[in-house]
């Protein structure tokens, strides 16, 4: 063997123990405040910036996740983006437990003109829909400007993506926030979204509890994902004194039937609990929203049903702004009652923000277990998006 050679693999050697190392230290970030039976893993480190992200299973049963990334976040995973921020994935073929190289699912214009924000994703058949809110620049008196919604699919399981289309809708600033949509059986797409009422009717003059007030419903489409309809609108409720429209933005759902969709909130109550609500039509009309029995304030929700009709429900266990712990609880009734919560991730008690577990997505693998992803930022300043996997028999506490 030639001396170059012995260089190269002594190099190689070098570079994948310290790849190891840092991938090892990265999971330890989070295990350290994970529960010892969730099998945790890092999906990418990234500072300063809430992350929101999304996951789903898709056709062929491997699992899809996707986030928003900054520019130098994306680069740090190989992945190279034009504008300041993108949407990027990683896919899991092993049930959550190792997650393939990043790619590009949707960049933001090169010239700045929109800015990718909180993505999500639904499976239709054998399409995969990426569904991203794309922000313009600030318009007066907001700090913000309007939203725009596009779309990309994906017919080969997240191996390439179509060129973006806009969602044509009569929202001003609309979002999706991360929550997963739903098919029903007769190919009816329902996407969970949110408005914001201020921005709507062009005043930011209304008052704020816990976050701006929004508007919740459904994006419908009956044609795959080409044209899209509304729902009705799903208002919180108002505040005594001061009189305050509190926030119900960030839904998440879940079809138990092609009628009965389930619906939770984002949602401010002095009480702390999360606000829920129902379709009985196929999520084209809504009741208004009511506290349901799981606490839950100003954090979102992640549902899924699973094969055996039960519904797993990942959010903050929290009546405080504090978004901690990271709960799992499962429904074996159709979402009217829930089993004791199991805490997935949790911090010391004195833990101050930005520290959370937030914004988690839950979805069943094909070999039964429960996967999650999540925003993860340790009281030592590391941001991390983080997955997790674990039995339904520890959800249940078995």
């Amino acid at each position: 063997m030639t001396l170059v050679r012995r260089l190269l693999i002594l190099a190689c050697a070098v570079q994948s123990v310290a790849m190891f190392s840092f991938a090892t230290a990265a999971q330890q970030d989070i295990a350290k405040y994970a529960d010892p039976n969730v099998q945790v893993a890092e999906l990418m480190e990234g500072g300063g910036l809430v992350i929101v992200s999304n996951l789903n299973v898709l056709p062929n049963n491997d699992l899809l996740a996707i986030v928003f990334a900054r520019q130098d976040h994306a680069a740090n995973l190989g992945v190279k983006v034009a504008g300041k921020f993108a949407v990027i994935g990683r896919i899991s073929k092993d049930n959550g437990q190792t997650w393939g190289a990043a790619f590009l699912v949707l960049d933001s214009p090169a010239d700045g003109s929109r800015t990718a924000a909180d993505p999500t994703t639904v499976v239709a058949g054998q399409k995969t829909i990426a569904i991203v809110p794309m922000c313009g620049p600030p318009q007066p008196p907001f700090e913000y400007g309007d939203i725009k919604i596009w779309q990309v699919a994906s017919t080969d399981n997240g191996a390439t993506w179509s060129k973006p289309s806009e969602i044509d809708i009569p929202r001003a600033r609309p979002a999706v926030s991360g929550r997963s949509g739903v098919t029903l059986g007769d190919g009816t797409i329902l996407v969970p979204y949110w408005w914001d009422f201020m921005f709507q009717i062009g005043s930011n003059t209304m008052a704020v509890i816990g976050d701006v007030p929004c508007a919740s419903g459904t994006m419908i489409s009956k044609d795959g994902g080409a044209t899209w309809g509304l729902s009705t609108d799903v208002y919180g409720q108002w505040s005594a004194r001061p009189k305050i429209l509190r926030p119900a933005d960030e839904p998440a759902i879940v079809a138990l039937s092609d009628k009965e969709i389930f619906m939770v909130l984002r949602s401010a109550r002095d009480d702390g609990l999360a606000e829920e609500t129902w379709s009985h039509d196929g999520g084209r009309t809504w009741e208004q929203p009511q506290p349901g029995k799981l606490n839950g304030f100003n954090t979102p929700t992640g549902l899924w049903r699973m094969k055996n009709g039960w519904v797993a429900r990942l959010w903050n266990n929290s009546k405080n702004a504090l978004r901690f712990p990271l709960a799992i609880s499962i429904s074996k009734d159709n979402c009217r009652t829930w089993s004791s919560p199991r805490t997935v991730v949790g911090f010391p008690a004195d833990s101050k923000w930005p520290v959370q577990a937030s914004y988690p997505s839950v979805v069943e693998a094909a070999d039964g277990a429960l996967v999650a992803a999540w925003c993860h930022v340790t009281p030592d300043g590391k941001w991390i998006w983080a997955s997790g996997r674990f039995t339904v028999d520890w959800a249940l506490g078995k």
